[in-house]
Order: C-alpha cells, then structure tokens, then sequence
C-alpha cells in the first residue's frame, strides 16, 4: 500500500529587515503501509550576514546569497522498537556547493530505556576552498523509576576536534520538586590522544511550595 502526497514550508528572521529566510517543498512523499517515508524535498535558502564569519577554515564574506538545495530522505516508523533515517543532500551553498549524508539509528527496547546514535558527513566547496566535516553524536536515556533518571549524550565533531560529554541524574524527590546533577566535559583531540580543556560539575535544585 502506498500514498503520495506533498507540502511545503516557509521559515524566515528578520531583524529591520530580511536577514535570512528558508522556502521547502516536498513534491513527493510516499508512505508505505508500514508508515515508512521516502520523500524528495527542495528547499531555497537566502541569506544576508552583514560581517563575514568563519565557517570550517574558510571565511564567508558578508553580502547576499541564495542557494538552491535537494533532499532525498527514508525514514522508517518510530513505533518499531528499532528504527532510523537516511538522507542525502546536495546543491548550493553560499558561493560554491555543499553535500551531505546523515543517518540516525534509535533503539527502544522498553519504555524506560533508549539509545540514539546520529553520523553527519559534509563536503563544502567555496570559493576559497575547501572542507570536508564528520559530526557525530551518541545519546543514552534511561529512566530507572519515575521519579529517577539518568541521560548522556557525546559529541564529536571533526572541524574543532572536540569531544564534549553531558551526563545528568534527575531526582524528583517530591512532586514538582527536582534535583538535578550535571556534568559536562570538553575534550581536544591532540595527536594520539585527548586533553581535558574543560570540566563542570553542577548541582541544581527546583522545589515548589503550596500555600
């Protein structure tokens, strides 16, 4: 069983005036009758920086650009205990072009218990070079009882070389009343190894009280 369909999405910000703005169309979308989804997006991006900035190891002028890109994306459904999405996009970016693969796999195997794991590949072309990225996150999410949870999530990507860490135990220790411990940690890639640069440990409180 099949069913096609279409839409379309417009997202803009504006700041005294038009600053940047994003018009999608999807032309085609098929469900299947598990409720997978393949769909073919186009998307249109403006964008107007009034400074140059860095992006990677290249410096994008400040000025006016439009790009043009596609999307080609499979997802399957959320209700299996297993699922994921595969996409690839390509088309312009900026003054050159840009290319993209991602994948996300989540694991659900109860309703306590989730693992998420995401992979970003990018490849940008500008004309003042070039650069290639790897960015990847890893997500764990585990709520022992309902009022005891803990979640962590790691990061990587490839351009600044760092790994970043977040790891939080939640207490609601009675209703509408939590204690929260954080941790986040930065960490550098250097030669065979990493570096610690920064580590935080944090102990919020949020309590509510009737009258």
């Amino acid at each position: 069983q099949l069913a096609l369909g279409a839409d379309a999405n417009v997202t803009a910000r504006t700041s005294g005036g038009l600053d940047s703005a994003q018009f999608g169309f999807s032309p085609l979308i098929v469900e299947f009758g598990t409720t997978d989804e393949l769909s073919l997006r186009l998307s249109h991006a403006v964008d107007r920086p009034i400074e140059s900035f860095e992006l990677g190891d290249l410096t994008v002028p400040a000025g006016e650009y439009s790009w043009t890109r596609a999307s080609l994306e499979f997802e399957t459904t959320s209700s299996r205990p297993l699922w994921g999405e595969l996409g690839v996009r390509v088309g312009e970016f900026y003054d050159g072009w840009r290319g993209q693969c991602a994948a996300e796999v989540e694991w659900n195997p109860n309703a306590h218990f989730r693992i998420n794991g995401e992979y970003q590949y990018n490849v940008v072309e500008l004309e003042g070079g070039s650069f290639d990225a790897h960015i990847g996150s890893l997500g764990v999410n585990w709520n022992m009882t309902p009022d005891l949870g803990w979640s962590f999530l790691a990061q990587y990507d490839s351009l600044s070389r760092q790994v970043g860490f977040n790891s939080r135990i939640r207490w609601e220790y009675r209703p509408g009343s939590t204690l929260y411990l954080v941790l986040n940690q930065a960490l550098e890639a250097r030669g065979d190894g990493l570096d610690l640069e920064r580590s935080d440990l944090t102990l919020k409180a949020n309590a509510t009280f009737r009258f």
